[in-house]
């Protein structure tokens, strides 16, 4: 009784950490979930690797798996306890993908246990597979039951990387390459038949940068049938903000229609007010019937996600910081929300900005980090960066506590689903 509650003492003190999968056209198919042991560090400091993922498993029920992953996969690492334990008999397998640490001992009763939890629909991933004889014969012992194989870009030498997709293809696998930090790597390893990737694609949004906004198609409906009934600004206000692509496009649109009024925007509702309703219904069916194939899903867009959620926190900040200052609460969330728009438009981001006639705060704190915006921003890089010695002094600058910061950070993730 004791030991239970030590367990459920730490698990008052575990934040979860998630990291975005994506595939080789760069849309997002899941995340891993990670154990953090404090709420502003996010690192992982593991010292009990069964407790750090019974911790992942039980706060992720409590946050609520579509709050964290959405329709997406969740990874979590397991070890040869939790791998043996009856404690995965209660997670859903058509979302878990169980990784096999790399400390993993094989053996017989290993393998018949894997044979069982690929009977019941697990997929099954082998973590930080390295390619050399012991790891070859270690892998070979379970290919059957294998689905995805990582390898850690980090810890294998660049002249084997192709080796080792070739390895992974050879037996039917899909190669997952995780720390990917730069564009020539992630076009290297999808040349070489990795169909899966991990990496700072956010702190390194060009990997994934785009030509153009995208919008998905029942986005469009939503706020069609939105008009129809009448709606205040404020609930309008509310549908656009549950979609950044189509954000992004109505300030673009606004700005090109309003050429020579010198009317900076400095919000979505005020971006509205300017663009009148009956130019928006109008605007919306244009680009309505201007897409009558099939439309991706917005939703599988990690740098919308990302801009998703900088939107949310900046904005939950903000109200933090100015309770009464509903005006800044909407320039912060603006500001998130602008803050990838270099990624997607695939240029500087003063370039980018030409697209957007925005109010000077939210130009100086995107261009420069410049006043309380840009700082909230350069939060937002030091979250997605790992900065967490950084982040504390910057909570403590701003006088938010730890606890709250990790109220809204998780808050944050639920908002954007």
């Amino acid at each position: 009784m004791s030991k239970m509650s030590n367990i459920n003492d730490d698990l008052k003190m575990i934040y979860i950490a998630r990291q975005p999968i994506l595939n080789k056209w760069g849309k997002l198919v899941a995340y891993e979930l990670l154990f953090r042991r404090d709420n502003i560090s996010n690192k992982a400091d593991v010292q009990n690797a069964t407790l750090a993922t019974v911790q992942v498993m039980e706060h992720a029920s409590n946050f609520g798996l579509t709050r964290l992953v959405g329709s997406h996969n969740a990874y979590i690492n397991c070890n040869r306890d939790i791998l043996m334990s009856d404690i995965l008999q209660l997670l859903d397998p058509q979302i878990f993908v169980l990784e096999i640490l790399e400390d993993v001992q094989i053996d017989p009763i290993l393998t018949i246990q894997l044979r069982k939890l690929k009977e019941i629909g697990y997929k099954i991933a082998l973590d930080d597979f390295v390619y050399d004889e012991a790891n070859i014969k270690r892998a070979e012992s379970i290919m059957n039951y294998v689905d995805i194989i990582k390898i850690d870009l980090g810890l294998t030498a660049r002249d084997k990387w192709k080796a080792t997709a070739d390895f992974i293809l050879r037996h039917g696998k899909k190669g997952l390459a995780e720390k990917v930090e730069s564009q020539a790597d992630f076009e290297l390893c999808k040349s070489y038949g990795f169909m899966y990737f991990q990496g700072y694609f956010f702190a390194r949004p060009e990997m994934l940068s785009k030509g153009e906004v995208d919008a998905k198609t029942m986005e469009v409906l939503k706020i069609l049938n939105t008009l129809n009934t009448q709606p205040d600004m404020t609930a309008l206000e509310k549908e656009f903000k549950s979609s950044p692509a189509l954000t992004l496009k109505l300030l673009s649109f606004v700005n090109s229609a309003y050429i020579g009024i010198p009317l900076p925007v400095q919000s979505i509702k005020h971006a509205l007010a300017m663009f009148g309703l009956g130019k928006l219904e109008r605007w919306l069916s244009l680009m309505l019937y201007s897409r009558s194939d099939t439309v991706e899903d917005l939703g599988g867009s990690p740098l919308f996600e990302n801009a998703a959620q900088r939107a949310v926190l900046m904005e939950s900040l903000c109200q933090e910081l100015h309770p009464d200052k509903k005006e800044m609460h909407e320039k912060a969330y603006l500001t998130g929300v602008i803050s990838r728009v270099d990624a997607l438009f695939r240029m500087p981001m003063d370039k980018a900005l030409d697209n957007f006639n925005l109010d000077q705060t939210i130009n100086d704190a995107l261009l420069k980090q410049d006043g309380e915006l840009g700082a909230l921003l350069n939060l937002m890089n030091l979250q997605e960066l790992d900065q967490g010695i950084d982040i504390d002094k910057m909570l403590k600058d701003l006088h938010i506590s730890e606890d709250k910061y990790k109220e809204m950070l998780s808050s944050s993730y639920g908002r954007v689903m």
